[in-house]
Parts: structure tokens; C-alpha cells; sequence
């Protein structure tokens, strides 16, 4: 088990911390980790605005929880980065997919001081509301590939 190597009130004390929290409801208060420190500015293509050949995933995009998140912008981030090699425009996910709606989505919240107080995943809360009222959240495989096709992805992240 990890426990915070210094007490809350003392990361408070340094410039930039002020506001900073654990956040482990696993472990009854008891933080376990540093996480959400350093959001890195980017486009919907995870590409760091700042550095113009660094791509961005996971935790670094945002307030972003769980593994699908982190596969979505991992992959999102690997397959730009290609295309970036390669002198082509990195490609921007259409928020009339899920994956598209959520990178949109979290980075509009994002932009807001009250949106970095959330975290933000495919499993619950903010964003699944969103997608439910959006017509965005589909189990049926054959309703999903459709979607995708109108998107004019088939394809894209598939070797198959």
C-alpha cells in the first residue's frame, strides 16, 4: 500500500499546491498516489500545443479515469503522431462517435475552473449522462459499425 510521503497541509504550503487533495476513497482518505498535477494544452489530436512533435494520452490530457480513456487517447496519440511523421494533418475524432463526444466533451469542461473539480470516464457520472441523453451509448455492435462508417472511420484503429 502507498501512502502520501508528505502530509496534505505541507503540500499546501508550496506554490502551485494550494488547493491540492487526495483523492483515495479506497483507502478511507488516505491518498495513494499524485495524479492530475500536470494537464498538458493540446489539440483534439493530443498533440501538445507547446511542443510541436509531442503527443499527449491519458491523465496528461485531463481529468480523464479508467483504461478505456487512456486506450482511446493513447491510440488517438500514436496514430496522429504516425500521420505527424509522415506530414499529414493529425485526424480529429467527430463527436457523432463516443469517443469523439468524449474528447470534446472533456475538453469543454476542462476550460471551465468548476470542470477540473470532476473526473471524467466512460463508466459513469457527467459523461455518461451525456451520452445516454445523446444518443451516443450503444451495445449493439451492428449500430456502432454503422455509426462509424457514417463517420467515415471504418477501420482507422483496426488492422482487421
Amino acid at each position: 500500500m502507498m501512502s502520501p510521503f508528505i502530509p496534505l497541509f505541507s503540500l499546501r504550503q508550496l506554490n502551485g499546491f494550494q488547493n491540492a487533495r487526495y483523492v483515495d476513497p479506497y483507502a478511507g482518505g488516505n491518498g495513494n498516489s499524485v495524479r492530475f498535477t500536470a494537464i498538458v494544452d493540446h489539440h483534439p489530436t493530443m498533440q501538445v500545443r507547446a511542443v510541436e512533435n509531442l503527443f499527449c494520452a491519458g491523465e496528461k490530457v485531463g481529468m480523464m479515469v479508467g483504461h478505456t480513456e487512456a486506450m482511446l487517447t493513447g491510440t488517438l496519440a500514436g496514430y496522429n503522431a504516425a500521420l505527424f511523421a509522415e506530414g499529414k494533418e493529425g485526424l480529429v475524432l467527430p463527436q457523432t462517435t463516443a469517443c469523439g463526444a468524449f474528447i470534446a466533451f472533456c475538453e469543454r469542461e476542462l476550460s471551465r475552473t468548476e470542470g477540473r473539480n470532476f473526473r471524467y470516464t466512460f463508466s459513469g457520472a457527467i459523461f455518461w449522462d451525456y451520452m445516454l441523453n445523446n444518443g451516443l451509448y450503444s451495445t449493439n455492435r451492428r449500430q456502432i459499425s454503422e455509426r462509424i462508417a457514417a463517420a467515415g472511420l471504418s477501420g482507422i484503429f483496426s488492422a482487421v
